[in-house]
């Protein structure tokens, strides 16, 4: 395909509270509708491999083309 997958893994901060971590993935879902070029987001964290990282979000966007990633 000649689209691209845009990946972000996401720690927050332990003071986060879950009312800001759903505010924040919130405001996220949005930028597709603002941005051309994004296809799709994809926030529902189900199983994330955060190991000593501790990461506990992965955000992935698709784009329509390296281009509209740039």
């Amino acid at each position: 395909p000649k689209s691209v997958i845009h990946v972000i893994n996401v720690k927050f901060k332990a003071t986060a509270s879950k009312a800001d971590i759903d505010k924040a993935i919130a405001s996220i879902e949005t930028v597709a509708g603002k941005y051309k070029g994004i296809k799709r987001v994809w926030l529902r964290p189900i199983k994330v491999q955060g190991g000593e990282s501790k990461f506990t979000h992965c955000l992935v966007m698709e784009f329509e083309s390296e281009d509209a990633l740039k």
